[in-house]
Order: C-alpha cells, then structure tokens, then sequence
C-alpha cells in the first residue's frame, strides 16, 4: 500500500528525516518507538502532505503523493490522525456532528449549493456517535465539554469515516485509560484487517511491540529496520531510541 524511499526533509522542518525507507501492506500494521522529538511528527506530517520533502518518494498504491499537499495525499489514500487533539484535530467550540462533518465539506450528500444540510449531518453523526461509542450521545454537544478520550474516539471516527487506505496514527492512546486504549487499538487492528494499512506511532516500546507485525524505532530522524517483533526485543528498540543502538 505504502512506499517510501529516501525520504529526506530540510533542517528548517523541525527534526530532519534522514534516508527514511520503508513499505506498509495490506493488512499491517507498522509500530514505530521514539521519545518526542526524534520525528515522528515530521514523518507523519510528510507522509500526509503536511510538510514537503527535501528528497525522497513517497507513494500509495502506485501513485505518488509526495510534496503534493494534504488534499492529495487524502484524495491519494492517506489519512492522518494527529495527537494534538485539541489544538489540531477538532474545533472545541463546535459540535460533535460539526466536528465530524470537517474532512466531508466536499461529500454531495453533505452539502448542497454550499450549503450543510444539517440534518443529514446530524443523522450521520449520530450512527458514528453510536458505532465508536462517543459520550454524551448528542450530536449538539460542544467538543470543549468532551473527556479527553470521547474527543479521540471522535477524531478517529472522522478520521476512519474517509477510509483511508493507509491510515497514519500518531500516538493515538496517548493519556487515554486503559479501556479506551483496548477499544482504540481493536478499532484500529479490524481496520487492518479490511486490507487497510496502519502506521502507529508510539512513546512506548511495549506498545509498538504488541501492536505491531513489524517494529522499529526512529532516532534523530533516522528509522531503524522494521522487523517482526519475534526477531527482536525491547531492549533492542529501546537501546536504538536512545542512540545506543
């Protein structure tokens, strides 16, 4: 589904990637470790458009999307489910259907003559506030009065509503309680499972390693070989996120 060959940034985009390669396929699902600040954001960002390449390919389903912008690498199969979820990935003061409604501005069963057709949103909302089990279950409510996992259980709903076909998680469990964090990661496991792709991205070691089919670690902006989990270890991972590798 995904490839990705030499894919380099510039010194003035955060931490600079350096000679990133690797695949995704269907079905799997890749852990990535790092502390913050080895990028993980920049890959994840480069990936779906956000930030432009120095060098390097980027390409899902035979179709580069590379450089192109965040619409492309959408329209290209690329979604992004960012872990800023207040700052980036809602608009607290709107409300849940709102909210859902954003990555669909273009959908024609959403919006006609430019304008929302509310109760279609509303009604949509509602069916994915049910399905992924967002609280309170109104469509009006404000996302500000949301716990912080119900706004992840939303922007993942928004983010799997598209169907992408590579699907790109940055720390999505992050500071989530235990259950959430088992119906997030079964969420995005069945998602795998439709032949989908999943790239997680994680603080935790153990996490990348039970999740993963593939495992690797990224250090200064550089990405160590992704292997089954079976072929390695935590210590391993662990001592490459740090520079010891």
């Amino acid at each position: 589904l995904l490839e990705v060959v030499g894919l380099c940034t510039g010194a003035d985009a955060g931490v600079p990637l350096v000679d990133v390669s690797f695949t995704l396929g269907p079905g799997e699902v890749v852990g990535i470790a790092g502390v913050d600040g080895n990028g993980q954001r920049e890959l994840a960002e480069a990936l779906a458009g956000f930030r432009a390449p120095a060098s390097g390919t980027i390409v899902v389903e035979g179709r580069s999307i590379g450089g192109s912008g965040p619409e492309v690498a959408r329209q290209g199969g690329a979604g992004l489910l960012t872990d800023d979820r207040l700052g980036e990935g809602v608009v607290p003061s709107r409300s849940i259907a709102e909210n859902l409604a954003l990555t669909r501005l273009r959908d024609e069963t959403l919006v006609r003559f430019g304008l929302l057709r509310r109760r279609v949103m509303r009604r949509d909302a509602a069916e994915q506030i049910q399905r992924f089990d967002v609280r309170p279950p109104d469509p009006d409510t404000p996302v500000a009065t949301l716990s912080g996992g119900n706004v992840q259980k939303l922007v993942l709903a928004r983010a799997l509503g598209v169907r992408p076909r590579v699907l790109i998680c940055l720390k999505p469990t992050s500071g989530l309680d235990a259950r959430t964090t088992r119906n997030v990661q079964n969420t995005l496991r069945d998602y795998a499972r439709e032949g989908r792709g999943v790239l997680l991205f994680s603080n935790e070691v153990e996490e990348a390693m039970v999740f993963g089919d593939r495992v690797g670690a990224l250090y200064r902006g550089r990405l160590s070989p992704l292997v089954p989990p079976r072929e390695t270890s935590i210590a391993a991972i662990g001592r490459f996120m740090v520079g010891a590798g």
